[in-house]
């Protein structure tokens, strides 16, 4: 049921995300100083409560801006932070559903989830 509900939000914010155009989103205020922040990373910040420079520090990286949505609504339904998610994937190689399936699996038998990763 999880799997379902997290499909599921996930394809709607997808959707909204790719169906509202950039025109349409509050452009946030450019400082001289700081990095631009780019249209999806300030919707995604809004949504998230976090500063847009994260978000574009994470892009610098090469973490794209879905992996980053993915790893907060997964964060949100798994109880996890999504930076936690996000170093999961992109540092140890570990797939969606590898991380949903031992955090699914460590619920059930009672032990941390790091221990069947």
């Amino acid at each position: 049921m999880k799997g379902k509900k997290l499909l599921l939000v996930t394809l709607i914010i997808g959707l909204s995300m790719a169906l509202t155009p950039l025109s349409a989103t509050a452009a946030p205020a450019i400082d001289d100083e700081g990095p631009e922040c780019n249209p999806r990373a300030f919707v995604l910040s809004e949504l998230m409560g976090v500063d847009c420079d994260v978000l574009m520090a994470y892009q610098a990286e090469g973490v794209g801006f879905g992996i980053i949505m993915k790893a907060y609504f997964m964060g949100e339904m798994l109880g996890v932070d999504w930076e936690t998610l996000v170093a999961m994937r992109a540092e140890e190689e570990i797939g969606w559903g590898q991380i949903v399936k031992a955090y699914a699996l460590a619920d059930a038998l009672g032990v941390p989830p790091e221990e069947l990763l």
